[in-house]
């Protein structure tokens, strides 16, 4: 699947009442209390997944820095991983928010080293938007960088934003602010000094320093914060009661967000005092969204045991809708949720009274938890719900659930993509998500809906998943090159699309199917691509057919 479906957006903060949305809905499936298999077990996922899943965590949170350095610690202790491509890929992502001439670099490089990654076109389209031209890399070592890839992964790009929406519901702390420029040396001198002492987690006696300092009103406010930022990382007795006590006694939101995040990775809760302040402190509505939110990450770790009802609480009847969609969110993410949890999301996505913000939620949480009762949920709403946005959301969890069987999902899929009743978006949705089971998926069917179909851009879409199953399936080949005599000559899109598609596979059929439209192909503009594709597979074959062209009068 396109690796855009995965990607981020920015933060939306809401803070209208609402309440759950009815508590029934029409044709309810029975709940399975089954749930244990909602993930694969990550032995079976291949060396340097668990390092992989931590690295993609963070560039979903935008933790940039933090990302790299954990992709960087996977491809050194594991550099034979399946997960190294994905890795580079999403390094070069994250460049690109900070240096783009070190995301240019990133990408560049990504496109040399793994031209047959499922990454590639997006590496492709990235390296474009941000100003790169295809020259700048070498195309013997590429599997091109044709316009019709960057159109493909552009009009996938487009489903990104329905994990985009859901995750910009996520309420952020605010930054804590460095040092600003032209402060007076002796304040600089003095933070320093005190993230020196930061180097000696176990010394008690620099542990009470630093508190000390935190608790200083006299000290200028950023020596106070990175006393607190130090003393939260600190391994001796009475860390976490300090930290409790900033969160419960300062005013400042800077300071109770720096330590409820030391409280949430302290590696033990010194009684239960800190998780009974903690669990008031999530479920009180006066206190502001990002706090609440700060003091549920922390539970998610230490409170397995009220946590879930906690959230069935919050997603019911909180007046905060950012933090009913993380409650939603987390209940997905809950092994112990059980039934309680399958219910919750269930009454969200199916009840068309609720704001869609909440069912989306829902349907994502749903797509974590997977089974299937979930998947039923998900089939039903994509199929039937009036709302189109909701449709999107349920396809796309569809998709991109964890279920190891394709089961059901491929003939629906099928049939979405199919209905030319369905609006646009709906259908390239069920076509990218067809992409996910290339494998599995009918050569010919695709092949029929290509050559019948009068939109052009679902007809792009269609050859490039047919592309990828042929890839799958060498002996498919031939479905896709007779699919080029039925496109109407018109459609150089299309076409185009569909000559990327045989290059990608850059066998010696492959390389005759080019050569023949090189040659004899009545359009100037696809005989040049059927040129430059050859290029790029850059086999003996390929470049004695260019010779061939050569040497033609």
């Amino acid at each position: 699947m396109n690796a855009f479906v995965k990607t981020l957006f920015a933060t939306l903060l809401g803070a209208a009442p609402v309440a759950l949305c009815g508590t029934g809905a029409a044709g309810v499936i029975p709940a399975s209390d089954d749930l244990s298999g909602w993930d694969a077990p990550q032995e079976s996922r291949g060396a340097g997944y668990q390092l992989y899943r931590d690295g993609y965590r963070l560039i979903l949170g935008e933790h940039w820095g933090e990302a790299r350095r954990k992709f960087a610690e996977l491809m050194r202790r594991h550099p034979r991983s399946n997960y190294i491509d994905d890795a580079r890929f999403w390094t070069a992502y994250s460049w690109k928010f900070s240096d783009r001439k070190k995301a240019l670099e990133a990408y560049a490089q990504f496109m040399k080293d793994f031209p047959s990654s499922n990454y590639f076109d997006d590496a492709v389209a990235e390296y474009q938007r941000l100003g790169g031209e295809p020259g700048a890399v070498r195309p013997d070592n590429l599997a091109g960088i044709p316009e019709a890839a960057a159109r493909i992964a552009q009009m996938e790009k487009r489903l990104a934003e329905i994990q985009r929406q859901f995750l910009a519901q996520m309420p952020r702390p605010p930054r804590i602010p460095a040092v600003p420029p032209g402060e007076e040396p002796r304040i600089r001198t003095k933070v320093e000094a005190l993230r020196a002492l930061m180097r000696s987690p176990e010394d008690t006696a620099a542990f009470a320093a630093l508190r000390e300092t935190t608790f200083d009103t006299t000290q200028h406010p950023s020596i106070r914060l990175a006393a607190l930022d130090a003393a939260r990382r600190f391994r001796v007795p009475g860390v976490t009661p300090f930290l409790l006590t900033v969160v419960e006694q300062n005013a400042d939101v800077r300071f109770r967000m720096m330590a409820l995040d030391g409280l949430r990775v302290s590696s033990a809760t010194e009684g239960t005092a800190v998780l009974t302040a903690v669990r008031a402190l999530a479920l009180n509505q006066e206190e502001i969204p990002e706090l609440r939110m700060a003091a549920l990450q922390v539970l998610e770790q230490k409170d397995r045991e009220e946590f879930p009802g906690m959230l069935v609480q919050i997603a019911k009847s909180d007046r905060h809708k950012p933090l009913q969609i993380s409650a939603l969110r987390y209940l997905g993410n809950q092994r112990q949720g059980g039934r309680q949890a399958v219910e919750v999301l269930r009454d969200v996505a199916l009840d068309g009274k609720c704001d869609p913000d909440l069912r989306e939620a829902a349907l994502f949480g749903l797509q974590q938890l997977s089974g299937p009762e979930a998947h039923k949920i998900l089939i039903e709403t994509a199929k039937t719900d009036p709302q189109e946005r909701i449709r999107l959301a349920a396809i796309y969890s569809l998709g991109s659930s964890s279920h190891e069987d394709s089961g059901p999902l491929i003939p629906l899929l099928e049939e979405l993509a199919a209905d030319r009743s369905q609006p646009r978006l709906v259908r390239q949705t069920a076509l990218a998500q067809l992409g996910f089971w290339k494998g599995s998926l009918d050569a010919r069917f695709l092949a029929s809906l290509a050559s019948g179909e009068p939109d052009e851009e679902i007809q792009e879409m269609v050859i490039h998943v047919l592309g990828l199953v042929v890839q799958e399936k060498a002996n498919s080949f031939s479905v896709l090159t007779s699919l080029f005599g039925s496109i109407p000559p018109d459609r150089i899109r299309s076409r185009d699309v569909l000559l990327f598609s045989v290059a990608s596979i850059g066998n010696d059929d492959a390389v005759g199917f080019l050569s023949t439209v090189a040659k004899e192909n009545s359009n100037e503009a696809l005989r040049q691509r059927a040129i430059f594709y050859l290029g790029n597979i850059g086999s003996d074959k390929a470049r004695n057919a260019l010779l061939d062209i050569l040497r033609a009068p």
